[in-house]
């Protein structure tokens, strides 16, 4: 019975469970059944409305429609949409028609579709449902020929209905150009390109040209006027260059030649020589000085030189004269209206002064030497004192050496035997300019000029050629510009000290004239010939502003020479190194900040070896001698690089001190067997000296003065005989106290 009823229970309970179960299904599906229904009922009224009737292009197109109201009403499939296909070309439905060697590009779109099938003349092909095909070129397979146009076919279906679409594409048919008409005949110079004429003769050139071609033109000449040596002009009328020139030289003319169609431009090359001595016609006139070369006067006598010159040739022309200023002794002074040289001379000693004449066809440049004699010690000069000689120029004592009349010859050789040599005194003597061997020396010499005479302030004492001095150069020799450019035919400052620039610094620094030797006279007269002969002939020679050059020389490659190039080295290294150690700072300021730089490198360098001897050895006795050779190599090393550091940074005030302090620093490191003795011996004497001298004080105070006890005989024996330091100290000690207590106590 008990088990009945317990079968009864569980079954009982696991009926309930079943129907819980299928109840929960049931209620979770009920939204399914709904939308079921729901579609069920939709399907059958889209049925009952017959919506494919509306429909009548797709009836056509397709040749059928779907049974609607005669089919099945519980039919609920729906029907495959509507299939539309569109095929372009270049944005067109056709027919469209291209030009030869025309490109086209092809696009195509469906609607409704599964697959898409291209035809092509290369046959078919699969493509997606809408895109932009490449673009047709000539040579195409799918490109048309004038007779055989092309046809693209689009069919695009959805597994139902088949829809298709195409496009013909044609070539126009173009005749091809005309054949060109003849060229346009261009001109030809046919005249020579190069010509030659004689100074002051008469020359004619014509310009001819020629054209090929079906018809002739209307030429015209040019010639660039502007390039023509002077006295010869154009005429265009006549395309012919004429008249007589009057310069020499090579000159590049521009000639040209224009018709209708276009220009041919050529350069003739025109020399103009000058006239042969062998005559054969007139010749322009040059100049040539005929003033005596030489004269001579007294200091503090009026002195007058006028310089002359005659020209040769079939007419005469206008000269200028000219002077080196530079040159003259002091009081004398140049006119160039009336080509004299006049004044008081107040200065002693023989000057060399070029001068020159210069007419419209060239220079004759010569030398005038100019010998001013102090005032004789005696009164019986043959030709009295200055003379009264004519001899060339008006000079009230000139003598010429190019004509042997006039009276002051004799005055001469007297007073040359009285002249008092003037005393030496030249400041600079070599050649310097920037990136350039210098002596620092001689560099040092001329900062110093630079700040002191000329109030050069960016400019420092370093020894070294730098920007700043190269600007303070040129700035003085613009300052002396005739003096020193002019005679070299420059007009830009070159801000090499050369010749003219070491001569007028000397002058300024000594007070006094110094003369130029022939030999750099006859450099100047060369290089100022070339640079006038390379100047006419269009060429420019000056050098660069702001580049370190010379009066005459260049960093870069020149048509001119260079003058005064580098020389052998003759010690500059080792005085650049000689300046660099005793260099000294210029200011207060430079000197604290040198003294701040060296303290402070010390220091340094102390600390550094105390931590190296303490890392590298514990402070036990054995390693004591190790210890301290590895601080104080540690110090030596440490100034070595400290020197060279203030060498390479231009540190120069530290390289002295630093110097010193290695010295004193090695010969510690290397004597450290005599430490011990040496501290007693200073600490003997230390204590020896303050003894002394509190024994001078006190009886200095007391009249009586102590006697030299026997402690203190056998005390300074002892010292004389340098016995051991520990047994000096112990006399030093007593004997201190015998001073201080007195030789009773």
């Amino acid at each position: 019975m008990r088990n009945s009823i317990l079968n009864v229970i569980f079954f009982g309970k696991r009926t309930i469970f079943l129907l819980v179960l299928m109840f929960i299904i049931l209620i979770s599906n009920i939204p399914t059944f709904v939308s079921a229904w729901n579609n069920h009922s939709n399907n059958h009224n889209d049925h009952d409305s017959g919506y494919h009737d509306d429909d009548d292009d797709f009836d056509n197109n397709h040749g059928g429609h779907y049974d609607d109201a005669n089919n099945d009403d519980c039919n609920d499939e729906t029907p495959p949409p509507v299939v539309t296909v569109d095929i372009k070309v270049n944005d067109s439905d056709g027919p469209i028609t291209i030009n030869n060697d025309d490109s086209y590009t092809y696009s195509w779109i469906s609607t409704g579709a599964t697959a898409c099938i291209l035809t092509s003349p290369t046959g078919e092909s699969e493509i997606s449902l809408s895109g932009v095909g490449d673009t047709i070129l000539s040579g195409h397979p799918w490109y048309p020929a004038t007779s055989s146009p092309v046809t693209l076919i689009l069919s695009c279906t959805n597994g139902t209905s088949t829809t298709t679409d195409s496009v013909l594409i044609s070539l126009t048919d173009i005749p091809l150009p005309p054949p060109p008409s003849p060229s346009c005949p261009l001109p030809e110079i046919t005249s020579g390109l190069s010509a030659t004429a004689t100074i002051n003769q008469p020359f004619s050139y014509t310009l001819t040209a020629t054209t090929t071609g079906v018809t002739a033109t209307t030429t015209s000449f040019a010639a660039a006027t502007s390039s023509l040596p002077q006295g010869l002009n154009f005429s265009t009328s006549t395309a012919t260059i004429s008249g007589i020139p009057t310069e020499t030289g090579t000159f590049n003319v521009a000639i040209s030649t224009t018709n209708d169609c276009g220009t041919d431009s050529e350069t003739l090359v025109l020399t103009v020589n000058p006239a042969s001595n062998g005559g054969g016609g007139p010749s322009c006139a040059l100049p040539e000085i005929t003033s005596p070369l030489t004269a001579s006067t007294t200091i503090n006598q009026i002195f007058s030189y006028t310089i002359t010159a005659t020209t040769t040739g079939a007419s005469a022309t206008t000269t200028i004269f000219s002077v080196a200023t530079s040159s003259l002794p002091l009081g004398l002074s140049f006119s160039t209206t009336t080509g004299t040289i006049s004044g008081t001379t107040t200065q002693t000693g023989t000057f060399n002064v070029v001068i020159s004449a210069t007419g419209d066809c060239g220079t004759d440049t010569e030398t005038l030497v100019i010998t001013v004699n102090p005032v004789a010690s005696d009164n019986n000069d043959d030709g009295g004192n200055g003379g009264s000689g004519g001899g060339g120029g008006g000079g009230s004592s000139s003598t010429s050496s190019r004509s042997s009349s006039g009276g002051g010859g004799s005055s001469r050789s007297s007073v040359a035997s009285s002249i008092v040599p003037a005393p030496e005194c030249f400041y600079l003597r070599d050649f310097m300019r920037i990136d350039f061997n210098n002596d620092p020396v001689e560099v040092l010499k001329l900062q110093a000029f630079l700040i002191n005479f000329e109030g050069n302030d960016n400019v420092a004492l370093t020894g070294v050629f730098d920007q700043a001095t190269f600007e303070a150069v040129s700035a003085f020799q613009m300052k002396y510009f005739s003096d020193i450019l002019e005679p070299w035919g420059h007009t830009e400052p070159t801000g090499y000290v050369y010749i003219l620039t070491i001569k007028k610094i000397n002058e300024i620094y000594c007070q006094r004239i110094f003369p130029l030797s022939q030999v750099q006279l006859n450099e100047i007269i060369a290089y100022r010939a070339l640079l006038d002969g390379l100047k006419q002939q269009g060429i420019n020679v000056e050098l660069p502003t702001g580049i370190g050059g010379g009066e005459d020389a260049t960093n870069t490659e020149s048509l001119i020479p260079v003058i005064g190039g580098a020389s052998p080295l003759r010690g500059q290294i080792l005085n650049n190194l000689a300046t660099a150690i005793f260099a000294q700072p210029e200011t207060l300021l430079d000197t604290i900040k040198c003294l701040y730089g060296l303290i402070l490198i010390l220091i340094l360098l102390y600390i550094i070896g105390n931590v190296l001897q303490d890392i590298l050895y514990k402070n036990i006795p054995p390693n004591t001698i190790k210890r301290f050779l590895a601080k104080w190599l540690t110090i030596d090393v440490g100034l070595v690089v400290s020197i060279v550091g203030a060498y390479m940074f231009g540190r120069w005030c530290l390289i002295l001190p630093l110097l010193i302090a290695f010295i004193i620093s090695l010969v510690w490191t290397l004597t450290y067997s005599k430490h011990n003795s040496m501290r007693a011996s200073v600490k003997s004497w230390y204590l020896v000296g303050l003894a002394r001298m509190k024994s001078i004080l006190k009886e200095t105070k007391e009249s009586p003065k102590i006697p030299i006890t026997p402690i203190k005989e056998g005390l300074i024996k002892r010292i004389v005989k340098k016995e051991p330091a520990e047994s000096v100290e112990e006399e030093i000690i007593k004997e201190t106290e015998v001073i201080i207590l007195g030789p009773e106590k």
